[in-house]
């Protein structure tokens, strides 16, 4: 779906697809008929030499276009929410499920950003979090 955003000390993300969620379970969260429900999934890849805290990352998606406010969805069918430590050398791969009013097309933009502290200690951060532009499947 789009490139790989390798952080310096060897972190790395990429986002693999944006697509339309059509299996709810029981408690799960289903939008309005006017809005398109939708889940984007990411992969994170430890190139460092220590375990990373996963809680160290936030994310959000939203409509390309002016005004395409997302909601947030609580799904569980094949969801696989962000948590804990990644030990170096592994990757891991997670969702993120929202939902987009149909009025504001299905372009999203998909945007992942660092708070661990050796990040915001080097100054990295000023700089702009790494996001993805898709449309939605």
């Amino acid at each position: 779906m789009g490139d790989t955003f390798a952080y310096t000390d060897g972190l790395k993300v990429k986002v693999d697809s944006i697509r339309t969620i059509t299996k709810y379970g029981e408690y799960d969260d289903k939008p309005d008929a006017d809005r398109t429900p939708f889940r984007v999934t990411f992969t994170i890849t430890n190139g460092t030499k220590k375990p990373y805290d996963m809680d160290s990352f936030g994310y959000d998606a939203q409509g390309a276009t002016t005004g395409g406010q997302t909601e947030f969805l609580y799904v569980e069918v094949d969801s696989k929410q962000m948590g804990g430590r990644l030990a170096p050398g592994r990757s891991a791969t997670f969702t993120s499920e929202y939902s987009l009013a149909k009025s504001d097309g299905k372009d999203i933009v998909f945007t992942i950003s660092r708070s661990d502290d050796a990040w915001l200690e080097s100054g990295s951060f000023l700089g702009d979090d790494p996001n993805w532009t898709g449309t939605i499947k």
